[in-house]
């Protein structure tokens, strides 16, 4: 009889441990594969923190998204008209790109500095889409400023005005379209057209290799942050509307570039002084020769 109890009583005993063990386990990791870590509230526990919901970003900060889109969208409208009014010549899409891109990049070096190591899975593909596409591209633009020193004028004009020159080469490795951006404001034209092309190559790349993973990587963080803060969201913001942006305009020089074709005259009708045109019922025009 005693010997019985003795072993109910250890029964109890172990059992106890047991479910203690299964709690613990369920305390130490998020999303755990336990009973207690699948539960509608104790899913978000943590042994160090305790229970972590995440935030919510939209009701937590509507004043401040508010605020944010509005002077972003005021800030990108009298900027705009800046530039249009100093250099009339000056590429208005390319200047809208450059700022939506440094924005962008500065919330995401935020981000990086202050929370990326909050997941330590996505702290070194942070750093890392951080840092070398920004000297990549930092390179190739001080490569195509010292290959377009070959025109005597930009030359001169370097010499004139170095700082401006390096707060633009310094920002090519933000976005390479400062350099177009800096050509486009200048009475002529220094870039060669192989240069222009391998900046919208350069850019393409970049877009696909550097944009796209940093913005898995900010989902990513979304999805597996315990404490999803204001500076991430507004980094993912910035970053989408950058990408939006980005395909918008692509789209839209791509059909400029279609309609200008289309619309230019073959050298074969390229007149030629004393050709006589003839205008006819029929809509086309016939060239009658020379006279």
């Amino acid at each position: 009889m005693k010997f019985a109890r003795w072993r109910m009583c250890s029964i109890f005993f172990l059992t106890v441990l047991i479910h203690f063990s299964t709690l613990s386990n369920g305390y130490k990791t998020q999303g755990g594969s336990t009973l207690v870590s699948n539960l509608e509230y104790t899913k978000n526990s943590n042994i160090s923190y305790g229970i972590v919901r995440k935030r919510d970003i939209f009701r937590d900060n509507k004043i401040q998204l508010i605020l944010l889109i509005a002077a972003y969208i005021i800030f990108l409208f009298l900027l705009t008209l800046m530039i249009r009014r100093l250099k009339k010549e000056a590429d208005i899409g390319a200047s809208l790109k450059v700022i939506i891109a440094l924005v962008a990049f500065v919330f995401y070096i935020i981000y990086t500095c202050e929370n990326a190591h909050d997941v330590e899975k996505l702290a070194l593909a942070s750093i890392l889409l951080l840092v070398l596409p920004f000297v990549i591209k930092l390179s190739l633009g001080l490569l195509i400023i010292n290959d377009s020193k070959t025109n005597p004028r930009f030359r001169d004009w370097i010499k004139e005005h170095t700082i401006i020159t390096f707060f633009f080469v310094f920002l090519s490795g933000v976005d390479l379209d400062t350099i177009t951006l800096l050509n486009s404001g200048m009475k002529e034209n220094f870039l060669s057209k192989n240069a222009s092309r391998w900046i919208v190559i350069i850019e393409c790349i970049g877009f696909f290799f550097r944009d796209l993973p940093i913005l898995a990587v900010l989902v990513l963080y979304h999805k597996l942050a315990l404490d999803y803060g204001i500076i991430p969201f507004f980094a993912l913001i910035s970053l989408v509307m950058l990408i939006v942006y980005v395909i918008i305009w692509n789209m839209l020089r791509l059909l400029m570039l279609y309609g200008s074709r289309r619309t230019t005259v073959p050298e074969d009708y390229i007149l030629t002084e004393g050709t006589v045109i003839e205008m006819v019922d029929d809509p086309d025009i016939q060239i009658k020769g020379n006279t």
